[in-house]
Order: structure tokens, then C-alpha cells, then sequence
């Protein structure tokens, strides 16, 4: 499998990273492109892949290419492309909130369309990823397209209609964590703890409460009950974010991104 990714910047060099790692490829058959210098001799030095400027000759090289460019630009390079793909190839759009549709209208009919909402953690292959295929793509172009995902996280399919949702909930999950961190840090703060012990004492919490969500695989109202007892701490601060309507409110702004991915959309 050649694997030629469009957009070396920071999820597109995560995405060759984790390809590579994972054996999915190996170097002399993963490649990418970017009208950024300093992005490609970045990829050629971090990765030690071949890079090049021209993103058709990229697609004429590849058997499976994926957009990795931010969604503003993706119809011009769809435009630069199009003579270079055929239906053998297998395209996968990593740009929130292109629509499938677009893409195929855009690249002409025929051609093999994977969309996918990776989320920032496939920095550090821990991406929660889904993925929707488009009308002429068959079994085997979604099993591709999740065996290279699978390379930065765990991937998960669902119908487009759902992608609006997938963006509000994991596309913008990891903001709302570094969010309750940051508040939380602020917190310790004024409760006049030393910066340096706060940021140790949140970010380990937020990072073992995370582990044992995954690990445990346990119900997630259950390990909530088991750490608030009765008339302590922890119920106290939770009572008080309940009054506050504090989960209604995180409800409705999640729903709110996927409202606004919505309007986005293209």
C-alpha cells in the first residue's frame, strides 16, 4: 500500500508517524506533499520520508491518499488532483465538516471516498477516530482506511448524518478537558497551593481517572459513586455543581458544536 498524505503539518505528520510505527507501511511507501517548506524538510527529518511540493504527483504516486489540509483549501486541492485519481485509488478526507457529497462531486464520480473525524490525541496515538464511508467506497476501502487510523487510536464507524455529533463530542472532547483542567488548576490556586504541586497533583488526576475509565471498562455513574461518600467532600462539590446545572449546561454546549459543525459543513 502506498500511502500518500496531503498536508504535512501537525495531524498530517502524526497520521505517517503512527502508520510507520505500526508497520502499516514503511517508509519508502508512505509520502507526503505541502506547499510549506519547512513542513516537508520538518516531515523528511522527524519521519525520513520523501516529501514533494506538487500534490498531483503525489496522487499519481499513491494508491490511498488522504487530505490532511485544513477544510478551506480542500476543494482547490481536490481541484489540483482530480486528473490524477481514478477509481482504483481510495481517497480519506481528515477535513471537519466536508462533506462527503462535495468531495465526490468535486473529484468526479466513481471515486472510492472515506471521511474521517480524527481528534488532537493522535499526536500521541491515542485518537478516538470515526469514519463514514461514501457511495462507491466498498467493504474493503473502509477496512483500509481503518487499519490506517488504527495507527494513531481506536476508530469507530457510523453513518455521516452522525458526524456533526462525532465533532461536538470527541473532534472538540479533548478542549473540553483541557478546559475542567484548567479550571481545576486555577481552583488549587486559590486555595493557595503552589503552582508547581498544582499542576502535578490535576494533570495525574486527570490522567488516572482517564486510565482507569479504560482499563476498568466499568460503568462510568459507578466509579463516580464509589470515590463520593456520603456527606463528604466530593458530594459537596458535586451537589453544587448539580444546583448550578452544571451537567445541563455541558449538555447543551456540546450540542451547540455539533449545531455550529452543522452550519459549517460543506
Amino acid at each position: 500500500m502506498r500511502v500518500g498524505i496531503v498536508g504535512a503539518g501537525n495531524m498530517g505528520q502524526a497520521l505517517a508517524g503512527g502508520i510507520l510505527r505500526a508497520g502499516v507501511a514503511d517508509k519508502e511507501s508512505v509520502r507526503m506533499s505541502d506547499i510549506d517548506e519547512a513542513k516537508l524538510q520538518s516531515a523528511e527529518r522527524n519521519l525520513g520520508i520523501k516529501c514533494l511540493r506538487d500534490n498531483d504527483k503525489l496522487t499519481e504516486w499513491s494508491d490511498t491518499i488522504i487530505l490532511a489540509v485544513k477544510p478551506g483549501v480542500v476543494l482547490s486541492v481536490l481541484k489540483e488532483i482530480t486528473p490524477a485519481v481514478n477509481a482504483e485509488k481510495l481517497l480519506i478526507s481528515i477535513a471537519a465538516g466536508i462533506r462527503i457529497g462535495n468531495i465526490e462531486r468535486a473529484i468526479g464520480q466513481g471515486i472510492p471516498v472515506v471521511r474521517a473525524m480524527p481528534n488532537t490525541p493522535a499526536l500521541i496515538n491515542q485518537a478516538a477516530t470515526a469514519i463514514a464511508p461514501g457511495s462507491f467506497a466498498t467493504r474493503e476501502h473502509v477496512e483500509r482506511a481503518h487499519a490506517i487510523l488504527s495507527a494513531v487510536g481506536i476508530v469507530v464507524s457510523v453513518d455521516e448524518s452522525m458526524m456533526d455529533a462525532v465533532t461536538a463530542l470527541s473532534g472538540s472532547g479533548s478542549a473540553y478537558l483541557f478546559l475542567i483542567t484548567e479550571i481545576m488548576e486555577d481552583a488549587g490556586r486559590r486555595l493557595n497551593l503552589a503552582p508547581e504541586i498544582v499542576k502535578k497533583l490535576v494533570r495525574q488526576t486527570i490522567l488516572g481517572s482517564a486510565k482507569m475509565l479504560a482499563e476498568e471498562d466499568a460503568d462510568v455513574e459507578a466509579l463516580r459513586r464509589k470515590v463520593t461518600s456520603p456527606g463528604g467532600t466530593t458530594e459537596a462539590a458535586l451537589g453544587f455543581l448539580e444546583k448550578a446545572g452544571f451537567r445541563e449546561t455541558f449538555i447543551r454546549a456540546i450540542c451547540e458544536a455539533a449545531r455550529r459543525s452543522e452550519e459549517l459543513g460543506v
